[in-house]
């Protein structure tokens, strides 16, 4: 007899995996197995020279978002699992989102979130990714959309972090 409550996939099981190309999807929401998926081909996306258009950089100098790095990964993995038009399963299981709160709070897992006001004055999360990052890379997990935003800012937002970083980086080797 199978147990009704699948324990979380461990972070090293989760490292080894992405190291490895795989990912695990399940079949629903609700689901508590997973399934290992090997895509035939993956986008890399390479944020040395990333291209900011016109409009993109009106948007991000309008002020009418603000985006913010791991502040909300559980919220964002939750908004990208919810139903929304079109879509309404998920292979985010309940089992999945916990064991990426576990590999997000070994550092291995972050999140990317757009804010922007509501009518009631609070911040409300309207777009978002989460990934995992090892070596020096950062898989794009998945992304959830509200309203007419779309990832790009939280995309510059990491390409603008990634400079910093290198920059640090640079310096501490120079000492």
């Amino acid at each position: 007899m199978h147990s009704p409550v699948r324990a979380i996939v461990p972070v090293e099981t989760l490292l080894l995996a992405y190291r490895s190309g795989i990912f695990p999807m399940a079949d629903t929401r609700e689901d508590q197995d997973v399934f290992w998926v090997e895509p035939r081909d993956r986008a890399i996306i390479p944020l040395d020279g990333l291209h900011v258009s016109k409009s993109l950089r009106k948007v991000l100098h309008s002020d009418r978002f603000v985006v913010t790095i791991d502040e909300a990964f559980g919220e964002v993995i939750r908004a990208c699992a919810a139903p929304r038009p079109g879509h309404p399963e998920s292979w985010i299981s309940d089992r999945i989102v916990a064991s990426y709160e576990n590999l997000h709070a070994a550092g291995h897992a972050h999140s990317i979130e757009c804010w922007q006001t509501g009518q009631d004055g609070e911040a409300e999360l309207v777009g978002g990714l989460y990934g995992v990052a090892f070596d020096q890379v950062l898989t794009d997990g998945f992304e959830v959309r509200r309203g007419v935003l779309d990832d790009e800012p939280g995309v510059v937002a990491l390409e603008r972090r990634e400079r910093v970083e290198e920059g640090r980086h640079r310096q501490g080797a120079g000492t």
